[in-house]
């Protein structure tokens, strides 16, 4: 569970990181 919850945590930086550099590639 510990396990889990920390990867969904990650996956969600991961995503808000990823948009941010497609926001900042398309202005």
């Amino acid at each position: 569970n510990l396990g889990k919850g920390k990867f969904t945590a990650y996956t969600c930086d991961f995503n808000a990181e990823y948009i941010s550099i497609n926001a900042d590639y398309r202005s």
